[in-house]
């Protein structure tokens, strides 16, 4: 048995006992003159700190302040960084005198491209997911998630299932975002809010967070999990499952902390 297993049966038991329930510079203003030499950012998210460094002079910081879940709000600097991110401009090797920007997380090259965009969208994605894997007060589960009426409902699916186009949808009609990549889930089981940007289309993102106005939702008990994969102009026949199997398709979708 793994060690956070203990933990995770407390969890979803107690989940099972509540429901017997763009652009591709999205982020960065036109108005910007010069980049600042050295930009850095510490964030912190459910425990998780974050900081990035920006040594290349690519706006990062101030785009991911702006895209970034609010729940990576800004933070002290820490000496306890989980995630640390530094970007920098290097002669790439064998190539001639072309550059490339390097990305390093926790001093270990994980990322190069002679294409700044690309630097943004992979920090921005890894840190999104980073967090999941990095948290040790919650749990994370790959599912869109919307509020209604105090309670959750969750659509769990890692990709390609259709959560993102029911999550949006369900939105538009009224229910409140929680987010589009996971479901948070505290030790009492109530969802916590994640609220990334939705991107069904990864060059023109929805922002679900500025459809309802207002502070961040409340942690709320899970009332409803909906599983199976999205396929259009198919008719709803759904199978009503109640009890502990309603549990399994969350932990299937569970994050594996490191």
């Amino acid at each position: 048995m793994r060690p956070d297993d203990d933990l995770l049966c407390c969890y979803f038991d107690r989940i099972t006992h509540s429901l017997t329930h763009g652009a591709s510079h999205i982020g960065l203003n036109a108005a910007t003159t010069v980049p600042p030499a050295d930009e850095s950012l510490t964030l912190r998210c459910y425990g998780v700190v974050v900081r990035v460094i920006d040594a290349a002079g690519l706006w990062l910081c101030l785009r991911l302040r702006q895209t970034l879940p609010p729940e990576l709000a800004p933070s002290e600097t820490s000496p306890h960084v989980a995630l640390d991110y530094v970007v920098t401009l290097v002669v790439a090797p064998e190539s001639q005198g072309r550059f490339e920007y390097v990305v390093t997380r926790n001093a270990l090259a994980v990322f190069a491209t002679a294409i700044p965009d690309d630097v943004y969208w992979w920090i921005r994605r890894d840190i999104e997911h980073s967090v999941a894997t990095h948290c040790d007060q919650m749990v994370f589960v790959h599912a869109g998630v919307v509020g209604w009426h105090g309670i959750a409902i969750l659509v769990p699916g890692r990709n390609a299932v259709g959560k993102s186009k029911v999550v949006s949808a369900l939105v538009q009609r009224g229910a409140t975002y929680y987010s589009d990549t996971f479901a948070v889930l505290d030790d009492a089981g109530n969802v916590h809010p994640y609220r990334t940007m939705l991107e069904e289309d990864p060059y023109q993102p929805q922002n679900l967070r500025a459809v309802g106005r207002g502070s961040a939702p409340e942690a709320i008990p899970v009332g409803l999990v909906v599983t199976g994969a999205f396929a259009q102009w198919s008719t709803w026949r759904p199978t009503i499952v109640r009890g502990a199997t309603v549990a399994l398709p969350l932990i299937d979708n569970t994050v594996d902390r490191r």
